[in-house]
């Protein structure tokens, strides 16, 4: 069996004897330079790269989140597509330095134009983009975006959060069958606080058919652990076939939990003309 050839290339001589396998076990790669992580769903700032005038990708980075990168658009030339590895040791310098992803990139605009990396010239404009997923249609609109990893920005794609410690998330994947989510109705909301702060909104539909929780922006993970436990009072209440504007007085009369917070009976419900409106307000 010492005779045969090395199996990834079929057509090679047989090893000298005692000569040393050509990829040894005991030189393994060297490990990855910290970083800012790659992935995240969450909103990203972005600048335009320039080499010798063409725009040739994107710096980016997590508004709230340590995650930076840098996106090829996809017609680089060979020669251009080694400004990836410029910006990723730019990045790296920065983590090492602790500067926030925003911050890092931000710096680099106005900075002198590399050879090999190019640069953002000073008047470039930042720009917004409502996640990593949006961007990439922008740099590379028509090709399929990569869904990247189970885990982001320390939570999994329902919010759950990968940190147990932190709580167990809203457990979308889980629940049982519920109210619609979606309805043509004015809508009636009751305010969820956790800690004192509003964390969300349940809210029922005034015909009687649609209910959900929706997470206030602001309140960031409090919002989102909350949800877990009103989408399965919810739940509840549709397995037993009541109106969901009952469910909702239900809620209202649930006692306060640790992590998904309180309504309060005594605290009056709002009507808005539609569930629109309602998003609205949760994102303020």
């Amino acid at each position: 069996m010492s005779d045969l050839p090395p199996p990834w290339d079929p057509g090679a001589p047989a090893a000298a004897p005692g000569a040393p396998p050509p990829f040894p076990d005991d030189d393994p790669l060297p490990p990855a330079t910290p970083s800012y992580a790659h992935w995240t769903r969450e909103p990203v700032i972005y600048y335009w790269v320039r080499l010798r005038g063409r725009a040739i990708g994107c710096l980016w980075a997590s508004v709230r989140q340590r995650a930076a990168g840098f996106l090829l658009v996809p017609d680089v030339s060979e020669t251009e597509m080694f400004a990836a590895d410029y910006w990723e040791d730019r990045l790296a310098e920065a983590y090492a330095a602790d500067v926030p992803a925003a911050e890092a990139v931000r710096r680099a605009r106005g900075a002198a134009e590399d050879r090999v990396g190019g640069g953002i010239p000073a008047d470039e404009a930042e720009q917004q983009a409502a996640s990593l997923a949006a961007l990439h249609q922008v740099v590379a609109p028509g090709y399929p975006v990569p869904a990247g990893p189970s885990v982001q920005d320390g939570r999994f794609e329902d919010g759950t959060p990968a940190d147990r410690s932190q709580g167990f998330g809203p457990l979308f994947s889980v629940l049982p069958p519920t109210y619609p989510e979606q309805t043509s109705a004015p809508v009636r909301y009751l305010p969820v606080t956790v800690q004192g702060a509003v964390a969300g909104y349940v809210w029922a539909s005034t015909d009687g058919l649609a209910a959900g929780y929706l997470a206030r922006g602001p309140a960031g993970t409090a919002g989102e652990v909350a949800a877990g436990l009103w989408k399965l009072r919810l739940s509840d209440a549709h397995r037993e076939g009541v109106p969901s504007l009952e469910a909702l007085r239900r809620c209202a009369l649930a006692p306060e939990d640790r992590l998904s917070g309180v309504i309060g009976q005594d605290v009056p419900a709002r009507d808005l003309p539609g569930i629109d409106a309602l998003r609205e307000l949760a994102r303020r």
